[in-house]
């Protein structure tokens, strides 16, 4: 790995992170609502919106800061959209995490078990889809 991808993977990482506190806390906030199989949708959908917005920003070039209105939402559809095949991967592990484990705490170690096996794959697909260029 490149000095500048590890950067970059860094960054990502750090922007992972914050995904992560949005998506446990939105989980945990809409749980009652929706049991911890839907919130997990919502919870997912507002951690992605969270870090398009934060990799947008921070962990990728400039290309994409500069993107207004339309040009931007297409981007970002494109980036969610992309991004199905890691959440599927994280939701798996998730629902096999919390099926497996009943104890207080289990959601959220499931979250983090889940975003850590999607990361890279969604870093490498971000790399390679050019979304943040």
């Amino acid at each position: 790995m490149h000095r500048s991808e590890l950067g970059h993977l860094l960054r990502f990482g750090t922007v992972g992170v914050v995904g992560f506190l949005v998506d446990v806390g939105v989980l945990y906030a809409v749980a009652g609502c929706l049991g911890w199989y839907g919130a997990r949708v919502v919870s997912f959908l507002s951690a992605a919106t969270v870090t398009w917005l934060l990799n947008k920003r921070f962990s990728f070039s400039a290309g994409v800061r500069n993107l207004k209105g339309a040009a931007s939402q297409t981007r970002y559809v494109s980036f969610v959209l992309g991004m199905l095949i890691g959440a599927m991967v994280n939701w798996l592990v998730y629902i096999g995490f919390v099926a497996l484990v009943a104890m207080p705490g289990a959601a959220a170690a499931g979250v983090a078990l889940g975003s850590l096996s999607g990361m890279y794959f969604n870093f490498f697909f971000c790399k390679k889809m050019r979304f943040f260029e």
